[in-house]
């Protein structure tokens, strides 16, 4: 699969996920589902990619490598369990 196709399906299907529509990822909007959709995209492509930061900012329109970053440790720890194997944040859920 190509790079571009990888990207497209990858916002497809985590926009599917979400409940989010695809124009308002861009958006500088705050809404959770689309904070937490641009996280699982960005995370996921971080870790199945060889994309640079700076890269991945440029996909979904953002300009500054950090908050990708950010956006990606926020993401493994969103995802972590408790110690007797329950979600730390359910509502976030894994992929």
């Amino acid at each position: 699969m190509k790079r571009e196709e990888l990207i497209q399906k990858t916002i497809e299907t985590f926009c599917d996920i979400n409940e989010v529509s695809q124009d308002t990822l861009s958006m500088k909007v705050r809404n959770r589902s689309v904070v937490d959709c641009r996280r699982m995209i960005w995370a996921y492509l971080r870790e199945n990619t060889s994309m640079t930061l700076l890269e991945l900012a440029h996909i979904i329109d953002f300009e500054n490598h950090a908050t990708i970053l950010y956006h990606c440790k926020q993401h493994q720890e969103l995802i972590t369990k408790t110690e007797r194997g329950k979600w730390m944040y359910p509502s976030y859920g894994p992929y």
